[in-house]
């Protein structure tokens, strides 16, 4: 019943920070109804305060905050058992946050726009890469710099990837020192 009575405060708290928002003038700010958890850095950017994903990131904490009463202190429950479901319905409710998905993410949203889209390329070329090293049983590589991967090929490797990219649709096969891993 607690959990319950504590899913009814937080859907009012919410509910009144959505209607100081409809009511605020445009640009304001308003009070938000939680604040992330000290160590969480997730919605610090001052786009996370602007609707619409102030709304978003505020019933995200309190999701999170009902979650994490709903996982301690459960009668019967040792503290070992308790941190590990807590643990799991952590990592669980992480992967919904509004920060790992595109549309939900104003940061990303402004970075997408801010390269024409290239960040997401640039993501796209690094899980390909990801995936045939995991495929391949490779080991990771060291952490990848700020430049990007295409400026910091050489010359001939440049060329040859951009070969092997075009001859998918011409009759010429890329040249053999050419392999995607290289590209």
């Amino acid at each position: 019943m607690e959990l319950a009575d504590l899913g009814i405060a937080q859907m009012r708290r919410l509910l009144r920070y959505a209607q100081q928002l409809a009511i605020a003038p445009a640009g304001s700010a308003a009070h938000e109804c939680i604040e992330p958890p000290a160590q969480d850095r997730r919605f610090q950017a001052p786009e996370w305060h602007a609707w619409p994903f102030n709304l978003m990131h505020q019933s995200f904490l309190l999701g999170q905050e009902w979650w994490d009463a709903a996982t301690h202190g459960v009668a019967g429950v040792s503290r070992h058992h308790e941190q590990v479901v807590a643990f799991a319905a952590r990592q669980l409710l992480d992967m919904f946050s509004p920060g790992n998905f595109l549309p939900t993410n104003p940061v990303v949203l402004r970075q997408t726009l801010a390269s024409g889209g290239m960040n997401l390329a640039r993501g796209a070329v690094h899980a390909v890469e990801d995936f045939e090293r995991l495929v391949g049983g490779a080991r990771r590589p060291a952490p990848r710099t700020s430049s990007s991967a295409a400026t910091s090929r050489s010359p001939r490797a440049r060329w040859c990837c951009a070969t092997a990219s075009s001859s998918s649709s011409s009759t010429r096969p890329p040249p053999p020192t050419c392999t995607p891993s290289r590209c």
